[in-house]
């Protein structure tokens, strides 16, 4: 039930990913299901209070409604889950303009801290509320996240008209779907026009079909009006799906279409390459989850039969074996602030470019050594047990070790459970390269246009690797037991869980060169990042203005008669869906509106923010100042 529940909360991402891309935005989706999580906390609040039923009595068996209620809130709570999982990574890092060196150096920092923040408040709910829970109350325990929730939702909400709001656009699974179709249909059809050339470029730089076109207040140092924006750089990855491009600009800036075709712009056909270019990152991460999920289960299991006793004073205390697992959350907490003031600008310095890649492969390196140290504490708990449980006999060879009629006795060997603690960490550090760097690459590496689906890509493979696990601990199960000696029965004291970790190892290995095969064939998403500011734009007049409405990317028509120097006598075309877009660095205009004309002027920096095509609607205007 924990796996399929496990499993759950990361498969449902991909539902929340689809409705923030094309349907509601990361902000309103955030807030939706953080709303229906904070309902499932209520129920599963609820299905622990006495009176209203959902607890049986003592010696009683569950009832219906004790069922309902529990498997209601697990359901909605793993539905609220699916659309905060894939969003709220990805619209924190909405909020940085990468056309700046310094926000992308602060966004990779802010990944770091966002991970960091989820295992110290994991460390609150393993610690804290896990004691109130056994010490107090269940209800109680269930409603401490219940009121977090809302705080959290509360101060979400209170930044709302600060924050960063990037709009949806149409279904990514469609449009991956279309074009696709489109290149398929397209290479069967004989075109009997000019096909568009295999790489569209000015600049080495997609132009969607807009290349040439000036951006509304725009002016290099020089003071001309320039369009350079970062846009995505052509790729030589699936060259089949060029078929797909009907429309383009030459060189010489000539809009050219192939008439009778269905297709798209290079843009759009570019985003959908990137796409593709995750599924062997996503392949290749899934036995690394395995591994972690090795921590929940096989971790305990080996914990449960070692020595728990701790003396505190002159009492003792037994310690659960899962709360072992504090010991990957502190090293956590502390190694990825290790990792981004020391390591990275370290190895930084010795001329070593830590990728994305490189960093996760890194990681998956740590996490096959956690799988040898789980196997090596195995091996000397088994053979303290062989000494202290069982007679010689037990000792001439692992086949022997177990056998009832060689008088071995059910014990616990005295080694002490906190022999674990190397595998606990190594876990942990394991995750500040790997999860980290997959959470940054499927959030970087995404179109823009589908982000939040590709961080749900990402949790899926999560919830896979969480179901293979499964899979792999059961044909170990029958394979051992057909071979004649179980691995992996339930007393483990007559099994040989050392082995199984040492397989997990290998598996981890072998894992890590198909992955380092796929880093190196990898073409990273390279996009052209210039800022340029317009060195003289007058200020809106203040009724233009929007105080109330969220920030939201959309492209700008600003009046010539609002811009000065050398630009102003440059033609001023409407924006188009590509063109870049021009934000105000404090306030942001909502609509362009017919107003009398201002005698205040004022310089404004304006800067210059790219996304991708479809990121940028036009903006309808019904007239402009005079």
């Amino acid at each position: 039930m924990v796996a399929i529940f496990t499993g759950a909360c990361y498969t449902t991402p991909l539902i929340g990913a689809i409705i923030a891309d094309s349907l509601l935005g990361r902000f309103r989706t955030i807030l939706a299901f953080s709303t229906i999580y904070l309902l499932g906390i209520f129920l599963l609040t609820l299905s622990s209070w006495p009176p209203a039923g959902g607890v049986p009595g003592p010696g009683e068996d569950p009832t219906w409604w004790s069922y309902t209620i529990l498997f209601s809130a697990l359901g909605v709570i793993a539905l609220g889950t699916g659309g905060i999982k894939p969003n709220v990574s990805a619209f924190g890092a909405d909020q940085f303009n990468l056309a700046r060196t310094q926000d992308r150096r602060e966004k990779e920092s802010f990944f770091n801290a966002f991970y960091a923040s989820i295992n110290l408040g994991s460390l609150i709910a393993c610690t804290a509320v896990v004691y109130v829970q056994d010490q107090v109350s269940w209800t109680l325990g269930f409603a401490i996240p219940g009121f977090a929730m809302l705080l959290a939702i509360c101060i979400f909400l209170a930044g709302r008209s600060v924050y960063v709001h990037v709009p949806p656009t149409e279904s990514p699974v469609l449009r991956v779907i279309r074009v696709i179709g489109a290149a398929l249909k397209n290479r069967r059809r004989k075109k009997k026009q000019l096909s568009p050339p295999s790489t569209v470029s000015h600049d080495d730089s997609l132009r969607a079909g807009q290349r040439g076109l000036t951006a509304a207040g725009r002016q290099t140092a020089n003071g001309g009006n320039r369009a350079d924006v970062p846009v995505l750089t052509a790729s030589m990855s699936h060259k089949w799906l060029d078929d797909a491009i009907t429309e383009w600009h030459t060189s010489q800036g000539q809009h050219m279409r192939i008439e009778g075709l269905t297709g798209y712009s290079p843009q759009q056909v570019e985003e959908v390459k990137l796409v593709l270019r995750l599924l062997p990152v996503f392949l290749s991460s899934i036995l690394y989850w395995t591994i972690y999920t090795q921590m929940g289960a096989m971790f305990v299991n080996q914990g449960n039969i070692m020595n728990r006793d701790v003396k505190l004073g002159s009492s003792t205390v037994t310690m659960p074996a899962a709360s072992m697992a504090v010991f990957n959350t502190i090293s956590i907490i502390l190694l990825i602030w290790v990792y981004d003031r020391l390591f990275e600008p370290g190895v930084r310095r010795l001329g070593y470019n830590m990728t994305m890649l490189r960093r996760a492969g890194w990681g998956m390196v740590i996490a096959a050594l956690a799988m040898g140290a789980a196997a090596i504490v195995e091996a000397v708990r088994l053979r303290a047990y062989y000494k202290q449980f069982c007679t010689p006999c037990e000792l001439d060879g692992p086949a022997a070790a177990g056998t009832p009629a060689c008088g071995c006795n059910p014990g616990v060997p005295d080694v002490s459970i906190f022999w674990q603690a190397p595998q606990y960490v190594l876990i942990g550090l394991s995750e500040v390269f790997t999860s980290i760097a997959q959470i940054e690459f499927f959030y970087d590496q995404a179109p823009d246009v589908m982000r939040s689906c590709s961080m749900a890509l990402g949790l899926l493979s999560t919830a896979m690797g969480s179901y293979l696990s499964g899979l792999l601990t059961y044909l170990v199960t029958v394979v051992t037991e057909h071979m004649g000696h179980q691995w992996l029965p339930k007393d483990l004291n007559q099994g040989r869980l050392d082995l199984f970790f040492l397989l997990m190892m290998v598996l981890m290995v072998a894992n890590t060169a198909a992955f380092v095969a796929v880093a190196i064939n990898y073409q990273y998403k390279t996009v052209e990042h210039k800022e340029t500011r317009a060195r003289h734009v007058k200020a809106a007049p203040t009724h233009l203005r929007s105080r109330s409405s969220p920030q939201v990317l959309e492209s700008l028509v600003v009046p010539p008669q609002w811009i000065s120097g050398p630009a102003a006598a440059q033609p001023m075309p409407f924006p188009s869906s590509s063109q870049p877009m021009a934000i105000g660095r404090r306030t942001p205009f909502t609509n362009v509106v017919p107003a009398e004309s201002s005698d205040e002027e004022g310089d404004e920096d304006v800067e210059q923010y790219s996304r991708s095509l479809t990121y940028q609607p036009f903006l309808k205007t019904r007239g402009a100042p005079h």
